[in-house]
């Protein structure tokens, strides 16, 4: 991607969320690629796993090792069943195997939830003007980070869509299950294909923010389930009224086939991997967090701009004050002098 036009989405955001009012809002959702960044407290290389760990969980107990064919087979299997789409066949068969109940605790356990904390990015994600956080996470990371941000915003967290009517921007929104909030998690074939007809008002909110604001994806993948299941369902509700989306993240391994489908597809991609060099010793890390910075720099610069304003206002308001006490005694002593003038010759 050309920097020129990479920096120029990015200036598109910015404003977005500096100054809606002239440039329209701006609503992000959040996959798990961003929850990537969590603080373990425990063993510090870990972090929360993205769709391929936790289906190769459920592949483990399905296949257990040694019992058929040949490990390079085995390989292949894995491979192919714990990529993409394929994984919410793989969870499908898991269910059926086993139980809803065994196929909830296996996300619970492998998500641990409790294990981590939000690191400073969940922070300046949430410090920025969104009109909406809508997240297709489990995980309670972004809500956690609520209270320690520094701008306090006044985010409602809503669990479910009992929780939708009366709700007030800016919001959080689970659209697939929280962990200790929700009996059930959206992951197999079935919820997916069911999920428009079962969540309505969910995809409804998703939409209507489409309409109104600029939706940002970020945490995503090109074959994210999700998000290829999002779009799928948006762009059958909205048909040829689907607004563009920006998808941001790291693609510069993206071929361009896949990108022109994504293109056609009304997906904007914004490769942030080029605001960081490729020596870059955490190449996830950096990019998101400079991206993040940017966007947070923008907002400053507006605030110190309307400080700057107000500062300029008060000050201009206090000479014009000064000037206009100065004319008033200037009139005054005219009129004694022009009243005593008259007072003599008479």
């Amino acid at each position: 991607m050309d920097n020129t036009l990479l920096y120029s989405y990015i200036n598109d955001i910015g404003n977005r969320l500096c100054e809606p009012n002239i440039y329209g809002s701006a609503s992000v959702m959040i996959g798990a690629g961003f929850s990537k960044n969590a603080k373990s407290l425990g063993d510090k290389a870990m972090t929360p796993p993205n769709w391929s760990q936790l289906a190769g969980e459920m592949f483990d107990e399905l296949y257990p090792a040694g019992i058929s064919g040949n490990d390079m087979d085995r390989k292949n299997q894995r491979l192919v069943e714990c990529s993409g789409k394929n994984v919410l066949t793989l969870a499908e068969k898991y269910e059926v195997a086993f139980d809803r109940q065994k196929l909830n605790n296996l996300i619970e356990r492998k998500i641990a939830d409790e294990m981590y904390i939000p690191d400073e990015l969940h922070y300046k994600l949430l410090e920025l003007n969104w009109n909406d956080v809508f997240t297709t996470n489990y995980d309670t990371l972004l809500e956690r980070s609520i209270s320690k941000i520094t701008m306090k915003r006044n985010y409602k967290v809503v669990y479910s869509q009992c929780d939708l009517p009366g709700s007030v921007r800016p919001r959080i929104v689970k659209l697939h299950g929280s962990i200790a909030h929700s009996g059930n998690y959206i992951i197999t074939e079935e919820d997916y294909r069911t999920y428009p007809v079962k969540y309505t008002p969910f995809v409804n909110t998703v939409q209507q923010s489409m309409i109104e604001t600029k939706l940002c994806l970020m945490g995503f993948s090109g074959d994210d389930p999700n998000f290829l299941n999002w779009l799928g369902w948006l762009r059958d509700n909205m048909g040829e009224n689907c607004q563009q989306i920006y998808l941001c993240g790291l693609f510069e391994n993206m071929n361009s086939a896949e990108r022109k489908v994504l293109e056609n597809r009304k997906i904007t991609i914004v490769d942030i991997s080029e605001l960081v060099g490729k020596e870059s010793e955490n190449r996830y890390y950096a990019p998101l967090n400079k991206f993040l910075d940017l966007l947070t720099e923008r907002t400053k610069n507006k605030e110190n701009s309307i400080i700057n304003n107000k500062i300029y206002s008060e000050v201009r308001f206090a000479t014009d004050l000064k000037n206009l006490k100065t004319y008033y005694h200037d009139m005054l002593n005219y009129t004694n002098e022009l009243i005593e003038e008259i007072k003599y010759s008479e």
